[in-house]
């Protein structure tokens, strides 16, 4: 695999100075999942990396399928170039990734919940858990500002 032409033209990219608009689309997706202000512990750090990728990953499918299409183009200066360029204004996210994630892992969670004969203390710590998370994956794309 390391020594495939694909590879080698895109070990180019990732080079310092060479940061192609897919490593900056990444990184700011980074950025979301584990902010540069937050300390992390490595396996956090980890898992936020992989939902990123995952969030990356599913987005890049998304406009492949073409169910994220472009909305509109616009034309701004890029400081860096010395010139006008076109960008692109892509649409919502795909984020139903995220509640098929989460509704996948309280199932395998209520799963491994102990019986004991007071029980009812651990599921009730499970339903408060479910009850956030449902506040929380709520995806209203009308809200936000639509990114890369």
């Amino acid at each position: 695999m390391v020594t495939k032409n694909i590879f080698l033209d895109d070990l180019v990219n990732i080079q310092h100075g060479h940061a192609t608009s897919e490593n900056e689309s990444f990184n700011n997706i980074c950025i979301i999942y584990h902010p540069k202000r937050k300390f992390y512990s490595f396996r956090g750090f980890q898992i936020r990396t992989m939902l990123a990728a995952i969030h990356f990953n599913k987005n890049k499918e998304a406009e492949q399928a073409g169910n994220r299409g472009l909305i509109y183009e616009f034309r701004c200066y890029s400081k860096a170039m010395g010139d006008y360029r076109t960008k692109t204004r892509k649409g919502p996210r795909a984020d139903e990734w995220k509640l098929t994630l989460v509704v996948e892992s309280m199932q395998r969670a209520s799963n491994f919940v102990p019986d004991h004969a007071a029980g009812d203390h651990d599921l009730d710590e499970v339903d408060v858990i479910d009850a956030q998370l449902a506040e929380i994956l709520v995806f209203d794309s009308d809200d936000e500002e639509i990114d890369d």
